[in-house]
């Protein structure tokens, strides 16, 4: 008996001393005691504000995350937690319950995922193609299985800096965040910003520039490196090259969140949109559209620093926007690249296990469904429903401009977004354009909607509303 019980107390220490104790965060101030994120071009505190801000946090303090996981909404995807650490040989986080599921965001090297969030998250990893730290940070979460929205724990944490100790995760860098410390975050938007210079960078993003600032990272560093990455060459002999057209003085001081987007006409074509460029930048140079680092069109600012250019090319994922010289193409700004979806998330269907979304092909309105496997009797269920496609979303339900039954839309074989889901797609014959909807109808009458798209525009990350999320 004496002997079974040692063992079992030695085996019981072994579980126990295999996980890494993990620190909590309570404040934002506690984030100036960790690495994560503080210092260009590393992420992690971008990617923190963005998902702190793309929580409801109820007043039971329970977090109901805007994105499905399960689904693969900006590339999340499931966190095993088989990682062990070499010198410590504990795993990164706590032993997962059964009812529970780790997933882990913030990997942007895939341009598709990249396309998903705000460019102020991505705009660092865009200036800095050749350090080592632009991607290591990650946020890992844990969800409950059946309710996947539903948030039970959060946690900053990165990779090794040091590659020779595994692709897995720094447990001495992975930290809990309190739900105090989200809802910090989230009241930072009501707050002045005095950061001037930080916040030409980020002026659009409330709360951002004084999260920031409470956080301690690097600002005068990170303008430096941002000022001489997007207006000053870094040659040979250690001087800085500009285009004729750009002042050193008032660019490398004084960075602007320039604009750059691709949106559509009402045909499907796509349209060229700029602001906030500073007169500096405008007389004697140009905007260009391009198509996997292809210059397919280019017009001149003639001294605008807002505007609009409608294009001949049709409307498809990866279209960008450049910021170019006249004379040599030298790229002075670089837009995110266009997503296909417009960067909206895919809605869910009332009382169902799918999801609706409107993206595009050619200029084209197409229909996105994710199914989850479990959902096996779906053609039954959905045997007699169809997706309508509109111009407008004012439209009565007869007024499509086409359709499709759901059980003839065609099946994606080769993909990697959910393991969870299968997608199904069909391509219609209508234009996309500002104000195209896709509506999901559950019977071959016109009034049992189940799911709307939002109308299509120039919305580059989603929006929700609290009744939105409680559907």
């Amino acid at each position: 008996m004496k002997t079974g019980a040692l063992l079992c107390c030695f085996t019981l220490c072994l579980v126990l001393s295999s996980v890494t104790s993990i620190n909590n965060l309570t404040k934002i101030q506690d984030l100036q005691n960790t690495q994560f994120g503080r210092q260009y071009p590393r992420h992690g505190l971008l990617l923190l504000h963005w998902f702190a801000n793309n929580i409801e946090i109820d007043n039971n303090n329970v977090n109901l995350l805007h994105q499905n996981p399960n689904r693969g909404d900006f590339g999340f995807h499931r966190y095993r937690n088989y990682e062990i650490d070499q010198n410590s040989g504990r795993s990164t986080f706590p032993q997962c319950p059964s009812l529970s599921t780790y997933y882990s965001v913030g990997n942007i090297n895939n341009v598709e995922v990249r396309s998903m969030f705000p460019s102020y998250v991505t705009r660092d990893y865009h200036t800095s193609p050749n350090n080592p730290l632009r991607n290591i940070d990650r946020l890992v979460i844990r969800v409950q299985n059946n309710n996947p929205r539903r948030v039970e724990e959060v946690y900053i944490t990165q990779h090794y800096r040091d590659r020779n100790r595994g692709s897995g995760y720094d447990p001495e860098n992975t930290y809990r965040v309190s739900t105090s410390l989200l809802q910090q975050i989230q009241n930072l938007a009501n707050q002045d910003n005095n950061a001037q210079q930080l916040n030409n960078l980020y002026r659009s993003e409330s709360g951002l520039s004084p999260f920031l600032t409470e956080t301690g990272y690097d600002r005068n560093y990170r303008i430096l490196q941002f000022s001489l990455s997007q207006f000053c060459s870094n040659s040979k002999s250690k001087t800085y090259r500009f285009p004729r057209s750009v002042d050193p003085n008032l660019q490398c001081e004084t960075p602007r969140d320039i604009k750059l987007e691709v949106k559509s006409t009402s045909k499907g074509y796509a349209r060229i949109s700029w602001s906030e460029i500073p007169e500096s930048l405008v007389e004697d140079n140009k905007i260009g559209l391009y198509k996997d680092d292809r210059l397919l069109t280019d017009y001149s600012l003639n001294g605008k620093t807002f505007g609009t250019e409608d294009t001949s090319t049709y409307l498809n994922s990866g279209l960008q926007v450049k910021l170019l010289t006249s004379d040599k193409n030298e790229v002075i700004w670089t837009g995110p690249k266009f997503n296909d979806a417009n960067g909206v998330l895919p809605t869910d269907l009332i009382g169902n296990d799918a999801s609706l979304q409107l993206y595009t092909i050619d200029g084209y309105a197409c229909a996105r469904l994710f199914i989850k496997k479990s959902f096996t009797d779906w053609e039954n269920v959905f045997y007699n429903s169809w997706v309508g496609f509109y111009s407008s979303a004012k439209d009565a339900n007869k007024q499509y401009g086409e359709y499709q039954y759901v059980v003839k839309f065609k099946k994606i074989t080769n993909q990697d977004l959910s393991e969870k889901y299968d997608i199904r797609e069909y391509k219609s014959g209508v234009a996309i354009g500002p104000g195209v909807q896709a509506r999901f109808l559950l019977d071959k009458g016109y009034t049992n909607v189940a799911a709307r798209t939002k109308a299509w525009d120039g919305v580059i990350s989603p929006v929700w509303t609290n009744d939105e999320l409680r559907k």
